[in-house]
């Protein structure tokens, strides 16, 4: 709590931003930036477009945390690892490159970044751990590769700005609220590899009119998974054997129409993933 209710600061100086990224904060008191909001190279350069050094292997716990005048992250493929928090309430940063020496991405990593608007995670890393992207209302496009093998919690609550989403066969698990709130959603793609969706994974998505699931097997679902996102109005599509199936169990039998998936939409389904994921 080194920097606790410090208000008044306007800027941080930081020469060496390879020995900050090292520094272990404890929370986000620990942090100036949390009340300056301003990185600087010195007293009259300011740091928007920051470039993180080739030496840097890990980046810390709230190491920019609140830092919103950010505006673009280069990560260099040195880097494997982002921290808790770390880029947390950047609201400035539109762009960041994520390389695919990162394996892991930390909790609340990119949490309330506002105004991200693109992201690709690279195949290097298996999850998407909770509240990684939660709040990033500017969000409209991301990339999900067929390394994840699962969403966790509330991952991607509130991406109001997603419009579509395609959830690679990798990945087994949607868990508690992942989509929740993602009030453009329109259209989402399930692979065959999901066995688990827990609760209010896609609830009030309140636009949702086409789910594509390619599972075959029924995933285990919770009732409320899709609470709040009008299925009444939706069409379901499903592989044509397990129709029937889909058509038994709550909540997927609540969608307003149950269709086969045909082969174009499969072959769509497998060439976006070659194409996003190679």
């Amino acid at each position: 709590y080194a920097f606790y209710n410090c208000s008044g600061l306007k800027k941080v100086i930081v020469t060496d931003i390879a020995a900050w990224c090292g520094i272990s904060f404890y929370n986000s008191d620990s942090n100036p930036l949390y009340y300056a909001k301003h990185l600087y190279s010195d007293e009259t350069t300011e740091i928007t477009n920051l470039i993180i050094p080739n030496s840097v292997t890990s980046i810390g716990d709230y190491a920019f945390y609140y830092c919103s005048a950010l505006i673009s992250v280069t990560i260099p493929n040195s880097v494997t690892s982002i921290g808790e928090s770390t880029f947390e309430g950047c609201s400035g940063l539109t762009s960041v490159t994520i390389p695919n020496s990162v394996t892991s991405i930390g909790i609340y990593a990119f949490f309330d970044c506002s105004g991200l608007t693109s992201v690709t995670i690279p195949n290097s890393v298996t999850s998407i751990r909770r509240y990684a992207f939660y709040g990033c209302s500017d969000l409209t496009s991301v990339t999900i590769p067929n390394s994840v093998t699962s969403i966790e919690e509330n991952a991607f609550r509130g991406c109001s700005g997603l419009t579509s989403v395609t959830i690679p066969n990798s990945v087994t698990s949607i868990e508690v609220g992942a989509f929740k709130n993602c009030s453009g959603l329109t259209s989402v793609n399930i692979g065959n590899g999901v066995k688990n969706i827990y609760e209010q994974a896609f609830a009030n998505c309140a636009e949702l009119t086409d789910v594509y699931c390619y599972a075959k097997n029924v995933p285990t679902t919770q009732s409320d998974a899709f609470y709040g996102s009008y299925t009444e109005y939706a069409t379901l599509h499903v592989p044509a054997a397990s129709i029937e199936q889909y058509k038994a169990i709550t909540p997927w039998r609540h969608f307003s129409k149950i269709v086969a998936i045909d082969g174009t939409d499969i072959a769509n389904f497998n060439s976006k993933q070659l194409t996003d994921y190679r």
